[in-house]
């Protein structure tokens, strides 16, 4: 069985994004969009310490670390 609680405590979505151009906004962490490719270099964010994200300008969704790998690998 995964354990998906350690997952989420060892790895935040900037670590899966650490080869993805992002740039700092206040708190948060922008860039584009990894998941639906967009262009929009401040569509996609990445706030709560980097354990949360969303996409604004895609039908993407939000969610933890376990949610982004699974809508950028298109796994339900």
């Amino acid at each position: 069985m995964i354990d998906t609680d350690a997952i989420k405590k060892n790895i935040t979505v900037l670590d899966v994004l650490k080869n993805h151009p992002t740039h700092r906004v206040g708190h948060d962490y922008r860039c584009a969009c990894p998941i639906h490719g967009g262009k929009d270099i401040n569509a996609f964010s990445v706030y709560d310490n980097g354990t949360r994200w969303k996409c604004f300008s895609g039908d993407c969704g939000s969610g933890d670390v376990i949610a982004f790998v699974m809508a950028h690998q298109q796994i339900d």
